[in-house]
């Protein structure tokens, strides 16, 4: 999962995390995210997951992060 970690329409997604077999999350960066709040929700989807975190200061960060995290599978 690629998020900013704001959610703004339906409900917290920390239960539906629970129903994925492992799920990453990394955190990119968004327009108006609350990097903390952001953060804590990125963190617990991923725990909650049974996944890893990881966060990026840049979208071009991603494909290299994604790749590293599908090696450790």
């Amino acid at each position: 999962l690629v998020s900013d970690g704001e959610y703004n329409t339906g409900h917290d997604p920390r239960p539906l995390a629970r129903s994925f077999p492992q799920l990453h999350v990394i955190q990119a960066p968004g327009k108006n995210a609350t990097r903390s709040k952001g953060e804590r929700l990125c963190k617990d989807l991923a725990k909650y997951g049974r996944g890893r975190y990881e966060k990026v200061n840049s979208h071009s960060e991603i494909p290299r992060v994604l790749m590293r995290l599908l090696k450790k599978v």
